[in-house]
């Protein structure tokens, strides 16, 4: 007989899931960017592409997005570790992270935030709406530039026409005593493995 135990609801959410380590950065009215970790981000739309990040309404970058009404997330690799949390410690109302950590913001496209330089993978999102939640606030952009470091995906396709880079992003498990863990090896492919099953049905 399999035993359930039951935890506080709060756990549901804190330490379910691995979250992905997320920088997400933002500029205001002063022009000087910040840059705060955000572990609760989620695709939310394909068509057209969208994002949403949920931040504390005290934070400061909370109230950078709803100025700018845009911001970019940035994904990180093992390298920044170090930089990742101190941005997670730390306040932009009291410190300039890009300079303190040496870190370089690229100008975006079409966004206020710039990028981060260091990060492989950066999304550009426009700011469509804004959902009030109990404890946060849910912003949901549309993605409207993705940038992926050129050397990592020249020559390298997948049956969408490009492949997205392999390396050591990261996600955060709150359930083993506060752990960054990269993401580890392949196991299997999508859409692939429910063959070896032999059972029938439509494909959807």
């Amino acid at each position: 007989m399999i035993v359930k135990k039951l935890l506080p609801l709060k756990m549901a959410t804190m330490t379910s899931l691995p979250l992905a380590v997320t920088l997400v950065s933002s500029i205001g009215k002063d022009n000087k960017p910040n840059i705060m970790v955000v572990t609760y981000v989620t695709g939310v739309n394909e068509e057209p592409p969208m994002f949403g990040i949920a931040i504390r309404p005290q934070k400061h970058s909370n109230s950078l997005i709803r100025f700018s009404r845009g911001f970019v997330i940035n994904i990180p690799t093992l390298k920044l570790i170090k930089e990742i949390d101190y941005c997670g410690t730390h306040t932009g109302r009291s410190v300039q992270k890009f300079g303190q950590l040496g870190l370089l913001p690229i100008k975006a496209r079409k966004v206020k935030a710039p990028l981060i330089a260091e990060c492989p993978i950066n999304i550009e999102c426009q700011l469509d709406k804004i959902v009030k939640l109990p404890s946060h606030d849910f912003f949901i952009g549309k993605v409207v530039v993705l940038h992926v470091d050129k050397k990592l995906v020249e020559g390298k396709k997948n049956i969408y026409g490009v492949l997205l880079p392999k390396f050591n992003q990261l996600d955060f498990v709150f359930s083993t005593f506060l752990d960054y863990r990269v993401i580890g090896e392949k196991k299997g492919t999508a859409f692939q493995e429910h063959k070896k099953l032999n059972i029938g049905g439509i494909c959807l």
